[in-house]
Formats: structure tokens, sequence, C-alpha cells
């Protein structure tokens, strides 16, 4: 493994690592990925409130 080639797991790879790496290789702007980082929380309370949804529905 060269040192650039660092082994990483799933729980590397947060929401700031990924952005920062998106910008970093010039695939999202600064602003952008700032208004991903804005929306995180609404977008994760979405997710909860469907798995929940799913959950109930299976019951």
């Amino acid at each position: 493994m060269t040192q650039a080639a660092v082994a990483r797991t799933s729980a590397d790879f947060t929401l700031s690592f990924v952005l920062n790496a998106l910008v970093q290789a010039k695939l999202l702007t600064p602003s952008q990925a700032q208004d991903v980082r804005t929306k995180e929380q609404a977008a994760r309370a979405r997710v909860l409130k469907q798995v929940g949804a799913d959950k109930d529905e299976a019951r």
C-alpha cells in the first residue's frame, strides 16, 4: 500500500470527508458543499421518518 492509499472503513466516510474530497477534486464548488452541509439535518430527519414509517407498515 502506498503512502497515499490509506485503508479506510465506512465510518471514515463522513459527510465532511466526502464533501472535502469532492471539492478538492473540483467536482463540487465550496458553495455547493456548504449548501449540502446546511441541508444535512433536514435530509437526515426525512430519512429517519421514512424508515420509521416503513417499520410501521411492516407490522
